[in-house]
């Protein structure tokens, strides 16, 4: 892209093809993340989440059945979901706890109210976002990393996933 430095005309100009390949990249995999959303349901804990199954592929359970792992097919994001239970910690609780995954202790967001405990923050290149409900004494955690340079993308994957997430009766 040594051409785009030419000129400050020319540069404009690559700003607006970047930004709107940028934006094009964004609308085809929230398109993408909607047309083909896969379910996964963890029957011991009762809970479910659909996922894009185009932008994210199932890498492993978790040692004691509580959740699952996610990685992008393309990209470097990770995503869990898990359950435990809750042992009567309320919001406020939980969110202290998740949020200390954050440099300094200190989210960009965060909410932590009745049945929900949410943080995001950066660390380093890295975005971090964790979303916990608080249901019939369980915290069942969406938790996706993703580069910020890939936020475009995953911000919406996140939030969708993290949205999805339900609750059955337990067996």
């Amino acid at each position: 892209m040594r051409w785009c430095r030419r000129s400050p005309a020319v540069m404009r100009s690559c700003f607006q093809i970047h930004r709107g390949v940028l934006v094009l990249l964004a609308m085809t995999s929230a398109a993408a993340a909607g047309a083909d959303l896969t379910t996964y349901t963890n029957q011991r804990y009762g809970y479910s989440i659909r996922y894009p199954a185009s932008l994210l592929k199932p890498v492993e359970n978790t040692d004691d059945g509580a959740g699952k792992a996610f990685a992008a097919i393309s990209g470097h994001a990770a995503f869990r979901v898990a359950a435990r239970p809750l042992a009567g910690h309320t919001a406020t609780e939980v969110a202290d706890e998740a949020q200390q995954i954050c440099p300094g202790a200190r989210p960009h967001y965060r909410v932590a109210k009745q049945g929900l405990a949410a943080i995001s923050c950066q660390t380093g290149d890295h975005i971090l976002y964790q979303k916990s409900l608080l249901r019939d004494g369980l915290e069942i955690r969406v938790r996706g990393e993703y580069p910020a340079r890939e936020r475009q993308v995953w911000d919406g994957v996140v939030t969708s996933i993290a949205r999805s997430t339900s609750t059955a009766d337990r067996p």
